[in-house]
């Protein structure tokens, strides 16, 4: 099966998955294989598109049961609970709903307030659907965050980059490491968009949107 880099411990977040989708688990609908359903933001985007081209396609290798992705860059974790209410309009049987959401929320609300969020719509999902089980993928944890200067920012990142061995690849590392530093969801979303995304790019954007935020 192949590798699912959503988060850190994926080895363990597949098991998970397969687990939930064993005909065990569902032996009460007749055999019936749930579908399982992934939402969360860019981290689920870029999977889906990874998935693609390695083995076992957008379906990760299982078979008799539906992979669908819901990835939506900039998700917050307000949109979840809108998300998951969507699907169910089109699909009310056994779900396997896979959740990587909440890391676009840090830094932008208490962290106290926005577990008591989490809590909350984890009891909202089960009436929605047959049955369901809830595979969590634990929030990425950051070393650091883009709040304010992006030259100073990119700067220690770069003194950070002369321990590792990036070689050619350090200006593609240092893009997304800004990317995914940005706690502005706007601009994070635009320049997840841009496939030609450079470093150049990305650290020239970030100056455009301080200017503007400083006017």
């Amino acid at each position: 099966m192949p590798s699912f880099p959503v988060a850190p411990g994926g080895d363990e977040f597949m098991s998970l998955i397969q687990a939930s989708v064993t005909a065990a688990t569902w032996k009460g609908y007749d055999g019936s294989s749930p579908v399982v359903l992934l939402v969360g933001h860019s981290y689920i985007c870029r999977a889906a598109l990874r998935a693609e081209n390695r083995p076992g396609g957008k379906n990760l290798g299982f078979s008799g049961t539906r992979v669908i992705w819901r990835g939506i860059s900039g998700m917050r974790w307000l949109q979840v609970l809108p998300e998951v209410v969507r699907f169910s309009r089109a699909y009310d049987g056994p779900l396997v709903l896979v959740i990587h959401a909440g890391g676009n929320d840090l830094c932008q609300v208490r962290v106290a307030e926005l577990i008591s969020l989490i809590k909350s719509d984890m009891v909202r999902f089960p009436p929605f659907f047959m049955d369901l089980v809830i595979v969590w993928s634990e929030l990425v944890p950051r070393l650091a965050w883009i709040t304010g200067d992006i030259d100073k920012f990119l700067a220690e990142m770069k003194l950070k980059a002369k321990d590792c061995e990036f070689k050619d690849t350090e200006d593609l590392m240092l893009r997304d490491k800004i990317v995914f530093s940005i706690t502005n969801p706007a601009l994070k979303e635009k320049l997840l968009a841009d496939s030609d995304l450079t470093l150049e790019k990305a650290v020239s954007d970030c100056r455009i949107k301080e200017t503007t935020k400083a006017s």
